[in-house]
């Protein structure tokens, strides 16, 4: 995870964008991390470094854990 992390400093606007309603959860992108490719680092690009969120399973359900309603809830 490291490396991950490492690499994202470097390039922050390497991960995927991901679209969230919520506004507290607005910029955050998604990095899968190597040789664990279920995991994800969910972070934000601030200024010259990285907020880093959650490192997580990738079938977690996202907006539940940005708090964006109820689980199994369809927008």
């Amino acid at each position: 995870m490291e490396g991950a992390v490492r690499f994202l400093l470097e390039s922050p606007l390497a991960g995927r964008l991901r679209e969230f309603r919520s506004a507290r959860a607005q910029g955050v992108r998604s990095w899968p991390v190597r040789d664990f490719p279920n995991y994800l680092i969910l972070y934000r690009p601030v200024a010259d470094d990285i907020e880093v969120i959650r490192f997580l399973h990738g079938a977690r359900d996202l907006p539940l854990l940005l708090g964006e309603g109820e689980a199994g809830a369809t927008p």
